[in-house]
């Protein structure tokens, strides 16, 4: 079995973490204020929650990246928003799938998740990105982020389309 290593400039991999991160918090931002001690309440009792996220990319390739030599990779991750739980997100790349002008790329992402309430919200961010080898300074990004949805039922999958100019 031969293993292909991707790697990234490090400003791509930065600039990624940046929008991630700022994606993250600002979908998680929940102003908490102290409660009085009469006020305290015990969190709710949690309990595990599994499906799956399933994601299907089709990119349509303007820009200059090339037909061979430039893997196109899709990064989908999935986060709940559970103010009773400790953060926890689910992330998955592969590679897509290219013929001409366009690429695909279809996956699950499979998660378990030790939530308060089935009726949690979850949040989506997407990367696709094209990068060359260690020593080609071409890399082209897109990234962004789908509307919130309401957890599927337990055991259940959902799936999402993803339209990406590249």
């Amino acid at each position: 079995m031969t293993r292909t290593r991707f790697t990234r400039p490090v400003g791509v991999l930065l600039a990624t973490a940046a929008f991630l991160s700022t994606a993250v918090a600002q979908s998680l931002a929940v102003v908490r204020q102290p409660l009085a001690m009469s006020q305290q309440v015990v969190p709710a009792a949690s309990s595990v929650f599994t499906g799956a996220f399933g994601f299907v990319f089709t990119i349509t390739v303007t820009s200059t990246v090339p037909l061979t030599g430039y893997p196109i990779m899709c990064t989908a991750s999935v986060s709940p928003i559970d103010v009773d739980a400790i953060f926890t997100s689910d992330s998955e790349t592969v590679l897509a799938v290219r013929n001409g002008s366009t690429a695909t790329c279809s996956f699950p992402i499979r998660y378990a998740w030790n939530l308060s309430s089935g009726s949690t919200m979850v949040n989506t961010t997407y990367i696709v990105e094209a990068t060359g080898t260690s020593a080609s300074l071409f890399n082209r990004v897109s990234a962004g982020a789908l509307p919130s949805v309401a957890l599927p039922a337990n055991a259940a999958s959902l799936w999402r389309t993803i339209n990406v100019t590249l």
